[in-house]
């Protein structure tokens, strides 16, 4: 627990000390005609602009037992699945807002201090902790496995006690990937498509290309584009289903034949 709490901020500070020393010393803050692009302070925050840390504790606040999401929750199983279902739902969908606000509120403070150059570096500054949230979400399938194990072993109460906080813990450190992994997503996106559009004026300097909402092509993108998410989504879902319902089979099998 100590070590889920304190390496990722030790890890942040030492990237923002070293962001800081690259972009003073490595990066030219000029234009080559002499114009000054922006100082090095700025190119800082604008590194630390990234929705990384914010990320972090959205996520904790809306999976971790000790907050109000998790216990609203616990305390609508009580009264049937139907209430713990609705409950569920509601704080899922519910969750869906300060990460939106606090990625918005990212990419306007970056694109303030530096336009879309500025908003590209918070990108790089919050991806250089991929590594780390990778490491982090490895946790969560290690305590789930263990608590597995103690449960179908019949080890004692004393063992569940230990493996359950663990296990909630986990379930934390999985959603904070996913979470990351949505955030720079988002930043990403405005990044990758300003460069594509650079690239398709440096080809023909002469067209102009129009990508507003009201063309008939670009809102048959965006339908088709939030199809997608949730078409594959479903897909996805419906494979795990399968491959559960398979494990189920197998156990009830085993049980089956060799009872005991």
């Amino acid at each position: 627990l100590v070590a889920r709490r304190w390496i990722p901020r030790v890890c942040a500070a030492i990237f923002v000390g070293g962001l800081e020393g690259i972009f003073f010393n490595m990066i030219p803050l000029e234009f080559m005609d002499g114009k000054k692009l922006w100082d090095w302070n700025k190119a800082a925050w604008v590194g630390m602009a990234g929705v990384t840390a914010f990320l972090f504790v959205i996520t904790d606040y809306y999976t971790s037992t000790r907050f109000r999401p998790v216990r609203t929750s616990a305390r609508a199983s009580q009264t049937g699945h139907a209430t713990n279902i609705i409950q569920g739902l509601a704080q899922g969908l519910q969750s869906t807002a300060a990460p939106v606000l606090v990625t918005a509120l990212a990419i306007l403070a970056a694109n303030e201090l530096a336009g879309i150059y500025g908003i590209g570096v918070a990108v790089m500054a919050q991806l250089s902790l991929t590594g780390l949230i990778v490491a982090v979400d490895a946790f969560g399938p290690i305590t789930d496995n263990a608590g597995g194990i103690a449960e179908m072993a019949d080890l004692p109460q004393d063992v569940r006690d230990i493996t359950d906080p663990l296990d909630a813990v986990g379930n934390t450190t999985k959603a904070v990937t996913k979470g990351y992994a949505i955030g720079s997503a988002a930043l990403a996106a405005l990044v990758l498509f300003n460069a594509f559009l650079s690239e398709l004026q440096a080809e023909d300097p002469n067209k102009s290309f129009d990508f507003s909402i009201s063309s008939p092509e670009v809102l048959i993108g965006f339908l088709i584009g939030g199809m997608m998410v949730y078409l594959c989504s479903s897909l996805a879902i419906e494979a795990v289903g399968r491959a559960g319902g398979g494990v189920v089979e197998e156990v009830r099998r085993q049980f089956r034949e060799k009872p005991g």
